[in-house]
């Protein structure tokens, strides 16, 4: 085994790392597994493997461990954020979508409105025209791809798991007029839930499904 390191030299074992799609190796730890194979002429074929074998491996555990203590330290920062507490008892709202959302906008007081993180996210509606030709509404697409992410996953997750956001979907879906896609409905419920996420931490106010709903189902209208 280590003759074939010897021979293939350190840029064949990284070809190799790459073709295998091996995270985190590169032409210096391919040079480091070809010096041991230098020095280990003696040493029994199985030795060497178990070398080419522990390099790729070690680094995993710990980018892993580096991974886990990341997620803690952002977990720990995100219960810090005020009013974060109001936001996380509404029901499908996850840790992990605040976390998303905070770090994306920073300091919610700077912002005046939630339609301004609408636009940060992306979300923004814009109609695509040229010349005289109309084309339909869509989504601009030209803000934080990650707000924009996260954003949509948090409203299929309130989709899911909170009644009222299920019933201003379903509104969205089924509305007698401008009734919208699969697609549309839950961008639509996405930059409400953007408004919602504003609003209590902009005012540690709690969440009103009641209210949530009245402000949005109105049978009849467009």
């Amino acid at each position: 085994m280590y003759h074939k390191h010897l021979k293939i030299g350190a840029g064949g074992i990284n070809q190799i790392w790459q073709d295998g799609k091996v995270r985190a190796a590169g032409i210096k730890k391919a040079q480091t597994l070809v010096e041991a194979a230098q020095n280990s002429v003696g040493l029994e074929a199985g030795e060497a493997a178990r070398l080419e074998i522990w390099i790729p491996v070690n680094d995993y555990q710990t980018k892993t461990e580096q991974l886990k203590r990341l997620d803690e330290y952002l977990e720990e920062k995100g219960k810090e954020v005020p009013n974060v507490e109001k936001l996380l008892a509404i029901k499908g709202v996850g840790l992990s979508a605040v976390i998303g959302f905070v770090a994306e906008v920073g300091d919610i007081g700077r912002f005046t409105d939630s339609k301004q993180i609408h636009k940060l996210a992306g979300l923004e509606i814009v109609k695509k025209s040229s010349g005289k030709k109309k084309g339909q509404p869509r989504i601009s697409k030209r803000g934080r791809r990650k707000l924009r992410r996260t954003m949509y996953e948090s409203a299929r997750a309130l989709i899911n798991w909170n009644p009222a956001f299920q019933d201003v979907f379903l509104y969205y879906r089924n509305r007698e007029r401008n009734s919208l896609g699969g697609m549309e409905a839950k961008i639509a419920v996405a930059c409400k839930a953007i408004r919602i996420f504003y609003v209590v931490l902009q005012t540690g106010c709690e969440f009103d499904e009641e209210r949530f709903r009245r402000d949005i189902i109105r049978p009849g209208a467009a």
